[in-house]
């Protein structure tokens, strides 16, 4: 799904509604194609959109007042449960198809019973959810769309509080997440932690939901997505491990009634219909599909030991440490993405001062990429205490501007720079004390030019031209366009 560049910049009532509504569309889009037979993977694809789009009216509850009130999220939660029993079924069936020919010959008919079995269950199942998403999503949808259309936000008249940004937010409730999967996991430590794994993948699912529509806004954000789907999936094949077992249990017990031969499965009969199946050698009884089921009862034992196994290897320890250090990585770079005001003021310059050009500066090389609704900044800066790099996109004119910035590596840095070819400024900035303020020269490499800037801690604050700059000053610049750097970056091709 392809989102807004500037999606963690917006305010987080705008993004939020911006995600939702295009899950909303993505589960619209599948739900039409329910309706075609030969589209195997609609019903999937339903089930996903739906639950990607209550995990984001869950996470942005805060954030979305009156937009999603509690009756949609019970009838989005009713057609997430109708969905969980079908999604289940296919799991369970695809697992015996696959797994059917391990079994000797004369016991394949246990296999093919529980299959019909599940089978009759399972098309009774998306029976009953299709008639609910027939019924009941057209009408949810377009309500939840016209309410997530448009929204209310309050705004001070000074200014004096932008709002958070999403990528805030979002940073804000990662972290959360975050620690309590890291918590939970560390609470699985033999095969009967059933509930604290499936907690935990739960969670798990919800982190990477959130994160999922700015991961390439961030630096690593791909990387830590990814570690998320991975460990999902670790876990939720031991889930299906122990929910077949479960199905496999309950069958036992089904088969050994239906041949009339209740106590055939002898002192372990009940610990087999109550899902542990550790039954030792059971006696097979006289039905053929009692015995063939009896035979599944190694391979389904295998199967929860063996997804046990890798994802304690992978998970619990060392391995979600690491995973979470990158994941607390990307959710502090998102807090970071505040909507924080720049207020300065700019200044034209006939030459460089003797008091700035006695101090050591930093080289900074800055380049733009221009989008439809932002322009980036990629900036280098290099000092005798090393070289950093920054991503930074600003909004507004004037003495006041909105900024957004964030410390990037130098290989997402040298990846971006070339995709700034002609829009680009090379200066050395020299700092000064004067005072409260401090005072920025730059002296551009790539042509004649000396600017001064000055930070304010408000619009109105008073500022006198220090004695050392006076001599100097040609006139004030601010907010005039010629001297945006982002403009005085347009003219590189001209001037080398």
């Amino acid at each position: 799904m392809s989102w807004p560049p500037d999606l963690a910049f917006l305010p987080v009532e705008e993004s939020a509604r911006l995600i939702a509504l295009a899950h909303l569309g993505q589960a619209s889009a599948a739900r039409a194609r329910l309706e075609d037979p030969g589209d195997l993977d609609a019903l999937h694809d339903f089930r996903v959109s739906l639950r990607r789009l209550r995990n984001c009216l869950q996470v942005y509850e805060p954030h979305l007042k009156g937009s999603a009130p509690r009756r949609f999220r019970r009838l989005f939660r009713s057609l997430a449960r109708a969905s969980g029993e079908s999604r289940d079924l296919e799991v369970h069936l695809a697992w015996l198809g696959s797994n059917q020919m391990q079994l000797e010959a004369a016991d394949r008919t246990g296999a093919e019973w529980l299959a019909e079995r599940l089978g009759r269950r399972k098309q009774r199942a998306n029976e009953e959810f299709l008639d609910l998403a027939r019924q009941e999503f057209p009408g949810l949808h377009d309500r939840l769309r016209d309410r997530l259309s448009v929204y209310r936000r309050k705004v001070r008249a000074d200014r004096s509080w932008p709002g958070e940004a999403a990528g805030q937010v979002a940073g804000r409730i990662a972290a959360e997440l975050a620690a309590d999967v890291l918590k939970r996991l560390a609470t699985v430590h033999t095969l009967s932690d059933r509930e604290q794994a499936h907690r935990s993948r739960v969670q798990a699912k919800k982190l990477r939901y959130l994160l999922e529509p700015y991961e390439r806004q961030i630096d690593g954000g791909g990387e830590a997505v990814q570690g998320l789907k991975r460990l999902q999936d670790h876990l939720g094949e031991l889930n299906d491990a122990h929910a077949f077992w479960s199905e496999l249990a309950t069958a036992l017990h089904a088969a050994s009634e239906e041949a009339g031969q209740s106590g055939a499965l002898g002192p372990g009969a009940h610990a087999a219909t109550g899902g542990t199946l550790d039954a030792g050698s059971p006696a097979p009884g006289g039905g053929a599909p009692l015995a063939g089921l009896l035979a599944l009862v190694p391979l389904a034992r295998s199967r929860r030991e063996q997804a046990f196994s890798v994802a304690r290897t992978a998970w619990i320890g060392a391995g979600a440490e690491a995973l979470f250090g990158r994941v607390m990585e990307v959710a502090r770079a998102l807090e970071g993405f505040s909507r924080g005001a720049e207020i300065e003021r700019k200044y034209l310059l006939s030459g460089m001062p003797a008091a700035a050009a006695a101090g050591v500066p930093v080289r900074i090389e800055q380049g733009w990429i221009a989008g439809s609704r932002i322009v980036e900044r990629f900036r280098r800066l290099s000092s005798k205490d090393g070289v950093r790099c920054y991503r930074t996109v600003k909004f507004g004119t004037g003495v006041r501007r909105q900024q957004v910035e964030e410390e990037v590596s130098p290989a997402l840095f040298d990846a971006a720079w070339p995709l700034t070819a002609g829009h680009r400024v090379e200066k050395r900035r020299y700092r000064v004390s004067e005072g409260d303020f401090t005072w920025e020269i730059d002296e551009f490499l790539d042509r004649p030019l000396f600017l001064a800037e000055v930070e304010l801690p408000a619009e109105d604050s008073p500022i006198e031209i220090p004695a050392w700059l006076q001599p100097y000053l040609v006139r004030e610049v601010t907010g005039d366009p010629e001297y945006l750097n982002v403009n005085l970056g347009r003219h590189e091709e001209g001037l080398r």
